[in-house]
């Protein structure tokens, strides 16, 4: 499992914060026997369940999903977590912290203060349909194509996630994004806007080189062509804006 509280790139701690951290670094040394927690930034904590049985370690996962819960009604920081696939051998646990990373890349992508489990995303939308019927494959869904979700990401998120988040978020929009040009260019722009406006808030906008993406024909057929070309110079444009925002952290 990875576990998120209330932290982001450029944000600090509140006593809130630490408080729940504690909390959770205590109730993880009670349960020694059978979990282990890591601190890896800027995600969060990696916690790793030891069980014999995959039905034991369900519910070690449940227990700790619950406590975590009350621990958010208390205190109101956000939190986010996700529940890798279960393995047998050790030499397995690679795959698992890779299931759990994948899905720990969608926390910018639904709603927050919830643990998402691997088997709930795997070959689905990023945004999954809801009772009301909000989110639906195949049709244009811009309210589900929110710039504040790309600017959390630009934020909080890690370059190793840019590829996932960069294609969920594309295939979000479906059959759309697929078969028309003109929506992603739309896609694009919106894009580029987003993570231009994000560069403004940090100051640094005058250190971004990419020049706006259709300058000429030449290069929106290049990027336009197929949505491989595309999501690849999304990656590249998020992977600039990310290196960036590292060495303005580094600086101030």
């Amino acid at each position: 499992m990875l576990v998120k509280i209330g932290r982001s790139t450029f944000d600090s701690y509140s006593a809130a914060v630490n408080e729940m951290n504690d909390k959770l670094q205590n109730y993880i040394s009670s349960k020694s026997e059978h979990m282990v927690c890591f601190d890896r930034e800027p995600e969060g904590e990696i916690i790793l369940f030891m069980e014999e049985s995959k039905e034991k370690m369900e519910e070690d996962v449940q227990d700790l999903a619950d406590f975590l819960e009350i621990c958010y009604r208390k205190n109101r920081n956000w939190l986010f977590g996700s529940v890798g696939s279960p393995v047998s051998r050790i030499r397995e646990i690679s795959q698992a912290y890779e299931t759990a990373a994948h899905a720990f890349a969608y926390r910018f992508l639904v709603e927050g203060n919830q643990i998402l489990r691997f088997e709930q995303i795997d070959r689905k939308p990023v945004l999954m349909e809801r009772a009301d019927g909000e989110y639906h494959v195949g049709k244009i869904n811009f309210g589900g194509l929110d710039k504040t979700r790309i600017e959390a990401f630009l934020r909080g998120g890690d370059s190793e996630e840019i590829p996932i988040f960069v294609e969920e978020y594309l295939e979000n929009a479906g059959d759309a994004c697929q078969n028309s040009l003109i929506f992603r260019q739309y896609l694009v722009m919106d894009m580029y806007v987003a993570a231009s406006h994000f560069l403004e808030q940090l100051g640094d906008s005058e250190e971004f080189s990419r020049k706006e993406p259709f300058e000429s024909p030449a290069q929106m057929e290049q990027v336009l062509q197929q949505l491989d070309t595309t999501i690849s110079y999304v990656i590249s444009l998020f992977r600039e804006v990310m290196e960036i925002r590292d060495c303005h952290t580094k600086e101030h």
